[in-house]
């Protein structure tokens, strides 16, 4: 109704507009009718949300997270924690249960934030250590954030100056 009031038109009209806007092209009613492409605004999204960021204050956390619904897909997630809630900045969508690797995925994901947070700023990235993996370490790296990655305690690791790999729990023997 607000849309309506405010550009012209009629409400119906709009309701319909508003209805069909997440549609492919093709399915839409009317001419010069286009699709949203998700993917061009993840950037602005961000941009957006960090000018909230009080005055002064540099430090941001993005989390990642695989959702998976049922058997059906599974949706990958940056999300821009902040004041205790996760807002997704960037995802898509994958089948779920198919061969194949979220690699790329992630990879074309936080490379389309790549350049948005300014430089001077602190950036931890979370994740569960069901996404840990070496390439998503250095991804995050070489956009010079920190990841904060989730690790099994029964994986082992190697100190620097040192042959041998040594059990994690190790080298923090005491819970806590």
């Amino acid at each position: 109704m607000w849309l309506s009031e405010l550009l012209g038109g009629r409400y119906d009209a709009w309701r319909q507009r508003l209805r069909e806007w997440c549609y492919d092209a093709g399915e839409k009613h009317g001419k010069q009718r286009s699709e949203v492409v998700v993917v061009s605004c993840f950037a602005p999204l961000l941009r957006w949300i960090v000018t909230w960021w009080a005055q002064g204050e540099h430090r941001l956390a993005l989390a990642l997270d695989a959702s998976t619904l049922s058997d059906r897909f599974t949706v990958l997630c940056i999300s821009v924690v902040y004041r205790g809630c996760a807002l997704p900045v960037a995802w898509c969508i994958v089948a779920a249960g198919e061969p194949g690797a979220w690699k790329p995925d992630w990879i074309a994901l936080l490379n389309g934030l790549d350049g948005v947070i300014p430089a001077q700023w602190t950036v931890i990235v979370l994740a569960d250590r069901g996404l840990y993996a070496r390439w998503l370490y250095r991804a995050i790296q070489s956009l010079q954030w920190h990841p904060f990655l989730r690790i099994n305690k029964g994986g082992k690791a190697r100190p620097k100056g040192c042959d041998t790999y040594h059990w994690l729990a190790t080298f923090v023997p005491v819970h806590g």
